[in-house]
């Protein structure tokens, strides 16, 4: 499966959620897909795929960090980090927002943040 099926999977699957951890649902999406993989609603090799996507993808926009969550990388940057705002990401995650490194500057706090150009 591709990245786009495995998140659709997870997040139709209740296994993603905006409230409370539980022991088979997170606020955080790599959690939430080893969730499903441990319920058999996606395998080893998909849980794989997505979280290696999701990590390539939040080390460029987050503070190149696989520690970073999307919901502070989405903040360091400027956009809107609410559940809603990642939900649209993750079920379109073909046109997330791609940014590169020279995108961002540093600033008094040390926090990186996008470049207005």
């Amino acid at each position: 499966m591709n990245t786009q099926e495995i998140l659709n999977l997870v997040i139709d699957g209740g296994f993603y959620t905006d409230s409370e951890e539980t022991r088979c649902k997170s606020v955080f999406m790599c959690i939430a897909i080893k969730y499903a993989m441990i319920a058999g609603v996606v395998t080893e090799a998909d849980y794989d795929t997505a979280r290696n996507s999701i990590e390539e993808w939040l080390c460029n926009v987050g503070n190149l960090s696989v520690d970073v969550v999307l919901e502070d990388a989405l903040e360091d940057v400027g956009i809107p980090n609410t559940y809603e705002e990642r939900l649209k990401i993750y079920r379109d995650w073909d046109n997330r927002p791609l940014f590169k490194i020279g995108d961002f500057y540093r600033g008094n706090n040390g926090r990186r943040k996008r470049l207005l150009v």
